[in-house]
């Protein structure tokens, strides 16, 4: 029984270091995927329950999508209503 303890110990000992890089990206994927449903959540809550408003489309890369989103709303680019 002991013979078989230390080669358990063993085997978690000398992993091949690139299993242990791929399951470090394959946790830090699942992590990140965890946060982002949270993150869709929290802001359907926040936009659609609270305020009775669209959840605007955060997730992309050019910067106008916010001043997009506040005109959708009648709102101009400063936070303030249009006339």
């Amino acid at each position: 029984m002991l013979k078989r303890i230390m080669s358990e110990k063993n085997l978690y000992e000398n992993e091949d270091p690139l299993w242990k890089t791929h399951m470090r990206t394959l946790m830090k994927k699942q992590r990140n995927i965890e946060i982002s449903k949270t993150l869709d959540e929290v802001f359907y809550n926040y936009y659609t329950v609270e305020r009775g408003v669209p959840v605007p489309q955060w997730r992309t890369s050019e910067p106008q999508w916010w001043v997009e989103y506040l005109r959708s709303l009648d709102i101009d680019d400063r936070n303030k209503p249009l006339q």
